[in-house]
């Protein structure tokens, strides 16, 4: 019996045609659905992806898109009892609820009913869609679930003649049948896969914060997504984990932190619906940190191995595609979960397996992954030869992290019978400052015979080494030994000369000569991965336009390649944590402070241990400022603290500088006890003691900084003759050549003194402001003044001078309106407007009906707010802010 009685078939289809009811856990996907803005005009848009994925909440936001564009949307929510007719059916009765009960779509219904043909009655139906005045969408939840029959002929019927204005949104575990797809090839197919749909860290934040309010950190969010690869299931069960428990903000801190309960529960989600051969299919495969179907094939013994792969990639989230479509990468809860049980497996068994691999990956070239497996299976000599063709390249080119573990491993002897081995070794320990090994090992070298490109490389190794001690002297000094690069020199040598080139025209301030050097770079053609030393150049590239303020430049350029890198290598990977140094820059500049803080969430690590000084002093200037604008103070201090900390420990004046420097942004923006001066003293004493500066050629980047922090204090003290010499200084230590940034902010603190003198500055404030919106820099107004506020209040309305005061005589007035701001209450907005009337603070409190005290103590708040230093100074600065309208102030 095919079907049930009419009456109980008809309720099941009305249920299976009702939309899903929203959920509250339901996470607004903005940027797919910004995406399917671009993509809605296609005729088919195809949702595919394993179970726990978000396909069915994501269908019903498209709904919601489409309804809210007038569009006429039915749903049907399919599954395996759905035969051409019950299909039909219900396709029927999901449009009549869409259209209002149309009379021509209850006619087919009738004629259906009575066993006409399911094919002709689709054709009539098609025919009739077209003759809507309104786009009409169709929405088919759970397509994999539909009868073979079907998906291989109702369907593509459906799809493949459509009418021009209507559109069908499917949402499946399996990819579409092969017409339906022909449709991708021409154009009209909108393809989103598990790729598209997995959870970006940003997207776990918001998810978790929905749940559990602002008390969830970024690193904790990261952690948590991190555990899960993603995966939306993954991230509500850790909401489910952590809803359990009477403290569910720690419980979810503790499972991001560790990952092993939140680990288990999603292999069980994961693993618990597959039978058991195919867990022992993947058993088998857990050593292995890539699949290939040949090499699955060749570990498992079964000749379906790719058929499974693919299966498993189709329907479940137990695996998903790398690099390309050959290969695979498990789960790593699912890895995690299964490793126990290939722990398991008889010694000899295990060995095999390992062998098989190691000879399999070295025939291809993959010598390091080789290299793990052949220890694994105990053929140790095997290994280290292949080691020892290997490491060089694994160093230079994306896992220098891992080369550092071999090395650890190593005999020490073994580096010096291979100089590719020792350059390797310098090379790693540099990156992960371990720079007295680096330093020992690289004098080793230099005792030892070497071929030319060897010494090359040995030179570029010293340039690294000093990059990473902002030794600025020896970098000199190795690029005017270098001399001319060697012919048959491989491009990552030749990327990393450029690089120390390029690193040493900015720390001269030349970003044209930066520019140059970059020209002069053998980029790897298009679609070929990056590797590490070319991910160093492409931050070159980009923060040689951050410098010359070109904020808008360097994310279309940091963009494309912050994905790539992610995806090729890992979020936490070292060149994914480089970018993002820069990159988190470039959001804070451009006023997306939480997009920032989330491109640094759970990396700072890395960017510490691994990046150069330039990256770690951009990571935490923008997490300081970041943590100042949202209020948490002590969270900016600790960073404060923490990076003046890693620059003493590692006699670093770039980050102990710049430490002092935020310490002092942040005591000048609430100057009320004066704390700057003592800070800008430990700068200048600093900058005097430091037995680096002199050393490491820092002298005049740092008299610059000092020259700008004592230009801003002059200013907040109101001392204009020391201010305007600072500033002289800084035009002086600039000389023709220099960043834009640095001389805009200098621009800034010059408009700043001619307010402060009572001079023209609107204008140069107006026209800094404009190029800065123009170059993507929407924070230079707030990060360059002293007081940002007033600038930008400038900017925004211009206020005319204050008339001289005019004693009041007559009655006292209500107050006249001033322009509200969240840097003063109503009341104090009242008050305000009365001492720019020249009200005395008894004619204030008569006027607001207040005590005389509480009127004083009003005048001497605003006058804290405003650091202010008497009443017609309060007045000059709320005009100054843009506080007081024209008509607020009494004429002389």
């Amino acid at each position: 019996m095919t079907s049930s009685s009419p009456s109980r078939h008809d309720t099941l289809l009305r249920i299976k045609a009702a939309p899903p009811r929203p959920r509250r856990w339901w996470l607004q996907r903005g940027r797919l659905l910004a995406r399917f803005a671009n993509l809605r005009e296609r005729p088919l848009l195809a949702v595919q992806a394993p179970a726990g994925f978000g396909k069915t909440s994501l269908l019903a936001s498209l709904r919601r898109e489409w309804l809210a564009s007038g569009a006429y949307v039915s749903w049907l929510t399919l599954d395996e009892r759905d035969d051409p007719s019950r299909f039909v059916e219900g396709l029927l009765l999901s449009l009549t609820t869409a259209l209002g009960n149309p009379p021509a779509l209850a006619a087919l219904r009738r004629e259906l009913s009575i066993g006409a043909d399911p094919h002709e009655i689709v054709g009539r139906l098609l025919a009739l869609l077209a003759d809507q005045a309104h786009p009409v969408v169709m929405i088919f939840d759970d397509l994999h679930a539909l009868p073979e029959v079907v998906t291989t002929e109702m369907l593509p019927y459906i799809v493949l003649n459509m009418p021009a204005n209507v559109h069908t949104l499917v949402g499946s575990r399996h990819a579409l049948p092969s017409d339906a797809r022909d449709l991708l090839q021409r154009g009209d197919l909108a393809l989103l896969d598990q790729d598209d749909l997995r959870f970006r860290v940003e997207e776990s934040l918001e998810l978790l914060r929905a749940r559990f309010g602002n008390d969830i950190d970024a690193d904790t969010a990261a952690r948590v997504h991190d555990a899960v690869g993603g995966w939306p299931l993954g991230v509500q069960l850790a909401i489910s984990v952590a809803e359990r428990s009477d403290a569910p903000v720690a419980m979810l801190t503790s499972l991001g932190a560790h990952g092993v309960d939140l680990r288990l529960h999603a292999a069980d989600a994961m693993l618990g619906s597959l039978e058991p051969t195919m867990q022992e299919f993947l058993v088998t495969l857990v050593p292995l940190d890539r699949l290939h179907p040949d090499l699955c094939v060749l570990m498992t013994g079964r000749d379906d191995a790719p058929a499974v792969l693919s299966r498993l990639n189709n329907e479940t989230p137990v695996l998903h595609a790398a690099e390309g479509q050959d290969w695979y990468r498990m789960h790593a809860v699912c890895r995690h979960a299964l490793r126990q049980r290939f722990d398991a497996l008889p010694a000899g068994r295990r060995k095999t397996l390992h062998w098989r691999a190691a000879q399999w990956l070295h025939d291809r070239q993959l010598l390091d992954e080789a290299a793990e497996h052949a220890l694994a299976a105990e053929r140790s000599a095997i290994a280290y030869e292949w080691i020892a063709q290997g490491l060089h390249d694994m160093v230079l080119g994306t896992r220098f992290a891992a080369a550092l573990g071999w090395l650890e491993r190593l005999p020490h002897e073994a580096l010096t019978r291979y100089p590719a081995l020792g350059l390797a070794a310098a090379i790693a320990n540099t990156l992960t400052y371990q720079h007295e090994a680096a330093a020992a090992q690289l004098a080793a070298l230099d005792k030892v015979e070497l071929t030319v490109a060897q010494r090359f490389e040995l030179l570029q190794a010293s340039g690294a080494l000093a990059h990473y001690r902002d030794d600025y002297t020896t970098i000199a000094e190795v690029a005017a030994n270098v001399g001319e690069v060697p012919e048959h020199t491989d491009t990552a040598m030749r990327a990393a000369h450029i690089d120390m080139l390029v690193c040493l025209a900015l720390h001269r301030g030349n970003t044209a000569a930066a520019r140059y050097e970059l020209r002069m770079h053998h980029w790897p053609a298009r679609n070929q991965p990056l590797d590490y030393g070319q991910c160093y150049a492409q931050f070159f590239r980009a923060y040689t336009d951050w410098l010359d303020g070109c904020v808008s430049a360097a994310e279309a350029h940091l963009a494309p390649h912050q994905l790539a890198v992610e995806d090729r290598f890992g979020r936490r990977s070292v060149p994914a944590s480089l970018l993002a140094s820069l990159y988190a820059a470039v959001l804070w500049d451009s006023g997306r402070s939480a997009d920032a803080e989330a491109m640094l969430a759970d990396r700072l690590d890395i960017v510490e241990r691994t990046s150069s000084p330039i990256a770690v002093a951009l990571a935490y200037r923008t997490l300081i400022r970041a943590a100042r604008q949202r209020g948490a103070r002590a969270r900016a201090d600790e960073l404060i603290g923490n990076l003046s900390e890693l620059g003493q420990r590692r006699g670093l004046p770039r980050l102990v500088i710049v430490a002092l420097i935020e310490q002092l942004r942040i005591e000048v923006a609430t100057p009320a006890n004066q704390t700057y001066v003592t800070t800008l003293e430990r700068l200048r004493r600093y900058r005097r003691e430091s037995e680096f500066v002199e050393r490491y050629d820092l002298t005049a980047r740092l008299d610059l900084v000092v020259a700008m922090a004592d230009a801003r204090v002059a200013l907040c003290l109101r001392d204009d003759v020391a201010a305007a010499e600072s500033l002289a200084d800084l035009q002086r230590i600039m000389g023709p050549v220099w960043p834009t940034r640095d001389r805009m902010e200098a621009q800034v603190l010059e408009a700043m003194l001619a307010a402060s003198r009572g001079e023209a500055y609107a204008e140069a404030l107006a026209t800094l402001s404009a190029t800065a919106a123009d170059l993507g820099w929407h924070r230079l107004l707030a990060d360059s003044s002293v007081e940002p506020a007033e600038l930008a209040g400038a900017t925004q309305q211009p206020v005319p001078r204050l008339s001289p005061r005019t004693p009041v005589t007559a009655a006292p007035q209500r107050p006249a309106p001033v322009v509200r701001s969240v840097l003063l209450t109503d009341k104090e907005g009242d008050v305000l407007s009365l001492l720019a009337r020249n009200y005395t603070n008894k004619e204030i409190a008569r006027a607001l009906d207040i005590g005389g005290e509480t009127a004083k103590w009003h005048v001497k708040n605003i006058a804290s707010k405003l650091s202010a230093g008497g009443r017609r100074h309060i007045v000059e600065r709320a005009r100054l802010l843009g506080l007081l309208t024209a008509d607020s102030i009494l004429p002389g």
